[in-house]
């Protein structure tokens, strides 16, 4: 395993690229090198130090895919403090819960995505924001929330800060002071709070480390074997692990480069982006993969560049990779399973896996990761070929959830072994079939037989 920050990973990257390039924002005709996303993410840094943002303070960013959400998620890991990204679709209720829950001390938002203004939504919830003056905001219900900023080149807002002025307020932190802010931060430090929910329950924090980060995103990099010749076009959201993790870290701590075809998934300009950009990678989920191979651009178009890629989701259907990997010509696809509390992925198939591996099953573990299915009601582990609840240890796996250590203790056990709550059965090669989801009944500690 490497013991690095993100900042340290991202770096390492970037300053041996130099001219190659890093990221192209199809949509907003953007692109940038390595240099140039470097000297980006550098005075952002500067600037969110510039702003009071301190060790461990809590980031937040309601955004959709923006190259401006690439700059801060680097930015934010760099100066040590917390990333709380934040989905785009959320409504009032979900943005206070994870505003107040999370204990945000800095909110970035872009103005609107699509219709629907964001802006509006956040001052749905937090009403003293209109009269708040820019930076220093105080209110009721989220009162450890000092500073609202927009992304990009939005006008200013009621209560907001503009890009320009978080930038320029950098303009006081050398180098140095940037420096010595990245030399404190550990690889064990939280770096990202994830939050994720169901039907029945409130959003819950996943809490990530550096370490679960930097090593999640070279993993899946190799399972896919994605290097710095590869273009991995993205239209996943960059609000989910998948998106932040294996897409922005795995390509961009490979020198590979970032495409994003619009700020949020539409198939045609995925399919065009491909072919302008030729890409050779694709990550995306069974959704999109779907909707991808049912738009009418995907028989005349030159798909021919494509390699590898990763669909992720443990409920595909069957015949879907052997209809992607033919008609969108991707002969090194591969297939992964995980959830935000095992960073994003934790078994994935290898491109060298036969089609009907990779047809059926999710994969098996990722180096350094032991996966073990289990006895959903005594904990014990089952006989190979049985259902049981898939439960994994290594690296992914989450440091806890969020100011919530009796939930915490119930996932994960005091020798590691987290409980994914996901039914599976393995084969004698450890390849796993996600068949549905589990039960609260065993103790992870306490079991008989548990791992």
């Amino acid at each position: 395993m490497e013991r690095l920050t993100v900042g340290e990973y991202f770096d390492r990257t970037a300053l041996g690229m130099g001219e190659r390039e890093a990221a192209v924002m199809v949509e907003a005709r953007l692109r940038l090198r390595y240099r140039d996303l470097y000297a980006h993410v550098t005075r952002v840094a500067k600037g969110l130090m510039g702003l009071g943002v301190d060790v461990g303070d809590h980031v937040a960013l309601f955004a959709s895919n923006r190259i401006e959400w690439v700059l801060l998620q680097l930015a934010v890991a760099k100066i040590g403090a917390v990333f709380i990204p934040i989905d785009p679709a959320s409504g009032a209720d979900e943005l206070a819960h994870v505003l107040a829950h999370s204990d945000a001390s800095t909110l970035f938002l872009v103005d609107r995505v699509a219709a629907v203004s964001l802006y509006d939504v956040l001052a749905e919830c937090c009403p003293e924001l209109a009269a708040a003056r820019p930076g220093r905001l105080s209110s009721r219900r989220f009162p450890l929330l000092k500073r609202v900023a927009l992304i990009g080149d939005a006008a200013r807002l009621p209560g907001t800060l503009v890009w320009s002025e978080v930038l320029g307020a950098g303009a006081g932190i050398t180098n140095h002071l940037l420096r010595c802010r990245q030399d404190s931060i550990e690889p064990a430090d939280l770096a990202m709070i994830q939050y994720t929910a169901d039907t029945a329950n409130p959003a819950t924090g996943v809490e990530l480390t550096h370490l679960n980060l930097v090593n999640e995103a070279i993993a899946v990099a190799d399972c896919m074997r994605l290097g710095r010749n590869d273009r991995l076009c993205m239209p996943v959201s960059f609000a989910r692990p998948f998106g932040s993790v294996v897409g922005t870290l795995g390509s961009l701590g490979r020198g590979a480069t970032l495409v994003l075809p619009a700020e949020h998934f539409d198939a045609g300009k995925t399919l065009a982006a491909i072919t302008a950009e030729r890409c050779t990678a694709l990550n995306a989920e069974p959704r999109m993969f779907r909707s991808v191979l049912r738009h009418p651009d995907v028989i005349r178009l030159d798909l021919t560049s494509l390699r590898t890629g990763v669909l992720a989701d443990g409920t595909a259907p069957a015949g879907l990779v052997p209809e992607a990997t033919a008609r969108l010509h991707l002969p090194h696809l591969t297939v992964a399973y995980g959830q935000p509390e095992t960073t994003a992925v934790v078994t994935q198939t290898r491109i060298d896996d036969p089609m009907s591996l990779r047809d059926t099953t999710v994969g098996r573990a990722l180096p350094d990761v032991e996966v073990m299915i289990v006895d959903p009601t005594s904990g014990v582990e089952v006989p190979v070929g049985s259902e049981g609840e898939l439960c994994c240890r290594g690296f992914p796996v989450m440091r806890g959830y969020y100011k919530m250590p009796e939930r915490t203790a119930a996932t994960i056990g005091g020798n590691g072994w987290l409980r994914t709550g996901d039914l599976a059965v393995m084969d004698r090669f450890g390849y796993c079939t996600i068949t549905g989801r589990g039960t609260d009944a065993f103790n992870l500690d306490t079991a008989n037989g548990a791992p």
